[in-house]
């Protein structure tokens, strides 16, 4: 994940990150907006900013993001 961050000359404090499992918990811990999409274990909620049953749910969030930041 580091490599693609700066890959793209972004850092962590303006990344978004999607899972649904324990393994991305690292991640999450990483990056701005910490997403889940169909998270595996309810306990997982606590490790993310939002989530959604699918990603119908984050594209509306994105959406909105995106709108405030270009008012």
């Amino acid at each position: 994940m580091e490599e693609v961050i700066a890959s793209q000359g972004a850092d962590f404090s303006r990344a978004a990150y999607f899972g649904d499992n324990e393994n991305d918990i690292d991640a999450w811990s990483k990056v701005r907006m910490r997403i889940g999409i169909n998270l595996k274990k309810p306990e997982l909620c606590s490790y993310v900013d939002h989530h959604f049953p699918d990603f119908y749910g984050a594209l509306k969030l994105f959406d909105k993001e995106l709108k405030e930041l270009t008012k």
